[in-house]
Order: structure tokens, then C-alpha cells, then sequence
């Protein structure tokens, strides 16, 4: 599975149960139901940001 992530795009690319998996995964960290903004914005912050293209 690969990930895109830039200021304001998510892209993933890999099979249904990888992404859902993977949203869940997302999901976990954040309390409630996380927006995609914010998921964005942790990520796009973090110094671990795997792939940026």
C-alpha cells in the first residue's frame, strides 16, 4: 500500500481492506470521528511524513 499526503491531498493506492484498514488505523489516534483536515494537518506537520510527492 502507498501513500500520497501534500498540504490538502490524501491519496492512497492498494487494495479496499488495505485502506480501510489503514483509515481505522487513523481513526484509533484521534478521539471521536477525525476529519480529514485534521488527519491532513497531523500528518503534513509530523517530521515522519513517509511520502510526499
Amino acid at each position: 500500500m502507498k501513500i500520497y499526503i501534500a498540504q490538502e491531498q490524501l491519496q492512497m493506492v492498494g487494495k479496499a481492506w488495505e485502506i480501510r484498514h489503514h483509515l481505522r488505523q487513523l481513526g484509533k489516534g484521534q478521539s471521536g470521528q477525525p476529519s480529514l483536515h485534521a488527519v491532513l494537518q497531523s500528518r503534513t506537520s509530523s517530521p515522519k511524513n513517509p511520502k510526499t510527492p
